[in-house]
């Protein structure tokens, strides 16, 4: 990734409650950063947009409820920011 402000995008085969879904970075294992996934995005996607984390390498960690039963499902996406 390059740049000052980033997008986080996942899409998913059926449409997610985005109200009770989760996106978070993670380095070392730890949770630098919680984001929140916007409300309006399509029914399929989990979206948020936010500054860019400080050179290194990081992991998407996402947590997706499914609509309209409500199961929870859960992925990692590795990912690095240049210097």
């Amino acid at each position: 990734m390059h740049g000052s402000n980033v997008q986080y995008v996942v899409r998913f085969d059926g449409p997610v409650d985005h109200a009770q879904s989760r996106l978070e970075i993670l380095r070392d294992g730890q949770v630098v950063k919680q984001l929140h996934p916007l409300l309006d995005s399509a029914a399929n996607v989990l979206f948020a947009s936010t500054s860019a984390p400080e050179p290194g390498h990081y992991v998407l960690h996402w947590i997706a409820k499914s609509m309209p039963d409500g199961e929870a499902s859960d992925g990692m996406i590795p990912f690095s920011v240049a210097r």
